[in-house]
């Protein structure tokens, strides 16, 4: 899919611990547009390193360097079709501005004032009316956290004392979530 997602990192795990590795380390795995150091959430995982099954569009994979937009692109348009339609209640305040953020673009400072706050009324008939996006966002959170945990679950079974160590970014982007 052109960038490194949760599968290829179990690999990497399974291999380090073959090896006697104790832990990985790996930079945050954040909600982010453009840099893990300036994640939209500290709280949310990037979506992108959700492992899909079926193989990506060969034209990602054969770029020097990751193309954000055009993986975040082909993803997205395959999560919709995986998206099973289930009620998720998890990180729902987060997965409400990625809503709200689609529609109303990436900087909530930009947004009108009623719907800077998801829990604000404005907010709150925003989610309402459009639960399916807001539950297929907080799909996407469960299903990343899942991934991960897995991981990590993996790395331990395996023996390593550690497993994963994420980053934390200090910062977060000002008009993120």
């Amino acid at each position: 899919w052109g960038i490194g997602d949760f599968g290829d990192l179990r690999l990497v795990g399974e291999q380090a611990a073959k090896l006697g590795a104790g832990v990985i380390a790996l930079t945050p795995l954040h909600a982010a547009s453009l840099s893990p150091y300036s994640p939209s959430s500290r709280h949310a995982l990037n979506p992108l390193y959700i492992e899909l099954d079926a193989p990506g569009p060969k034209k990602l994979r054969d770029t020097e360097l990751v193309d954000y937009p055009a993986v975040r692109k082909a993803k997205y348009a395959a999560f919709e079709k995986l998206y099973p339609g289930t009620e998720v209640r998890l990180s729902t305040n987060f997965a409400i501005f990625e809503a709200l953020r689609e529609e109303l673009g990436d900087d909530w400072r930009r947004w009108p004032e009623e719907y800077r706050s998801p829990a604000a009324p404005a907010g709150k008939r925003f989610a309402a009316k459009h639960e399916r996006r807001v539950n297929f966002h907080a799909w996407l959170q469960a299903l990343a956290r899942k991934q991960l945990d897995a991981v990590q679950a993996r790395a331990l079974k395996l023996g390593m004392p550690v497993g994963l160590y994420v980053d934390l970014a200090l910062g977060a982007d000002r008009g993120g979530a």
